[in-house]
């Protein structure tokens, strides 16, 4: 498998430029492809399969109760109404240069380019005794602002661009999912909108269903 394309400067909130992302990418498969093949001339190679659609990062998010900033997942700040712990590493993929970014909660930064030079290592903080192995996402950050009913259960959560980076995998988002399916189910039973759950009561019932609640 090779996770090797890359379309730069576009809002794939737009359907132009979701259409010219999707060409861009194709492009490139069929590029690679052509390398790969040069420089393996005595194997048959072929392509068996991709996705059906461009992966796209991000576009939107939606305002919610609570903005997770970077800050708090950089420095693992904790919630009282938490309910879900990451530890994927924040990499923030850049439009204006090469390569990403991969921040660490031990306070290392380290640039790793793709254009064949050497990666870039530093301190994005200065170094500490001991340091955070985890950042956390609270409820209040995916239940949108002026809605009774409605929560988000994935990558549309309220977090900074950094923050994001990390929180997006899927491991996180199967726990927002869980998160927003129990909070669901408490405002059905004590016939009051989402935002008005006591966030303990969701800790509590997720911890039930084997959740890590710290």
């Amino acid at each position: 498998m090779i996770a090797g394309t890359r379309v730069f400067n576009v809002n794939c909130a737009n359907a132009d430029e979701l259409t010219k992302a999707e060409i861009e990418g194709r492009r490139q498969i069929r590029a690679i492809m052509d390398m790969i093949r040069k420089y393996n001339p005595d194997q048959k190679l072929r392509l068996v399969g991709l996705p059906s659609v461009i992966g796209i990062r991000e576009t939107r998010h939606i305002k919610c109760l609570y903005q997770v900033s970077d800050e708090d997942a950089m420095y693992g700040k904790r919630f009282n109404d938490a309910i879900a712990n990451g530890s994927y590493r924040l990499d923030l993929h850049h439009q204006d240069k090469p390569g990403l970014t991969f921040y660490y909660l031990d306070g290392t930064e380290i640039y790793s380019r793709s254009d064949f030079q050497p990666s870039e290592k530093k301190r994005w903080r200065e170094e500490t005794v001991t340091n955070p192995t985890f950042y956390q996402v609270p409820l209040r950050s995916i239940i949108p602002q002026g809605s009774e009913n409605l929560m988000v259960a994935g990558r549309m959560l309220d977090a900074g661009m950094i923050a994001f980076s990390g929180i997006r995998v899927m491991v996180n988002m199967n726990q927002l999912g869980e998160a927003a399916g129990v909070t669901s189910y408490l405002a059905l039973n004590q016939n009051k909108p989402v935002h008005k759950v006591d966030a303990t009561e969701v800790r509590d019932e997720l911890a039930k269903g084997g959740s890590i609640i710290i």
